[in-house]
């Protein structure tokens, strides 16, 4: 549409020309300023990218930093902890640590930098924890995947018909869940670990 703006400002109230004036400059000017270009850091980027995955990856799993049995949630199928589960997290835990090898920590800002290396930190705590046999004890008289299991609705909301459905799909879930440890328990025995007896004394009680 083109319009003549001396046409309008003629023809308008002769008290608001000099409004129409300063808008028309006002536009004129605002066309006449170069569009900035938004800088963009490949690096940076690569990294956040690295990090979604990484989260995507632990929600998908259900495991955070391995294990927290604190942040359990009735919300669906319950984690897996069988060996092709530990396997499986291992293997992207190292492709996690290789990609982030090549990422230059130079080359990021200083809030990142911090980010890196603490997310280092974890990745690398993460890959030391996989040579330990902490999985072959899986409860102790205190606690435990079942009491975990027990708890989680007290961690869980329940505001709506989904938050229900998931709560029933977890329990059906419990079968599996409590047989991936039970084949962890007979792998540990076959491993030649057996828990001691002081580190479950009362258990019945």
């Amino acid at each position: 549409m083109n319009t003549n703006w001396k046409t309008v400002i003629t023809t308008t109230n002769p008290g608001n020309a000099n409004g129409l004036l300063l808008l028309l400059l006002a536009a004129l000017l605002a066309a006449c300023v170069p569009e900035q270009k938004i800088e963009t850091n490949p690096t940076a980027d690569a990294f956040h990218t690295l990090l979604d995955e990484h989260w995507a990856r632990a929600e998908q799993e259900k495991i955070f930093f391995r294990t927290d049995p604190d942040a359990w949630r009735m919300d669906g199928a319950l984690p897996q902890h069988d060996a092709t589960a530990r396997e499986r997290r291992q293997a992207f835990n190292e492709s996690v640590i290789a990609t982030l090898e090549h990422i230059a920590f130079s080359e990021l800002d200083e809030n990142d930098q911090l980010t890196y290396r603490i997310f280092e930190y974890e990745r690398q705590t993460e890959r030391a924890s996989y040579e330990q046999k902490d999985h072959f004890f899986p409860f102790t008289s205190l606690f435990g995947y079942h009491t975990y299991f027990a708890e989680a609705p007290a961690n869980s909301t329940f505001l709506t018909v989904s938050d229900y459905e998931d709560y029933l799909t977890s329990l059906a879930d419990f079968t599996r869940y409590n047989r991936d440890y039970i084949d962890v328990l007979r792998e540990a025995i076959a491993a030649g670990y057996t828990h001691y007896c002081g580190s479950i004394t009362d258990y019945a009680k």
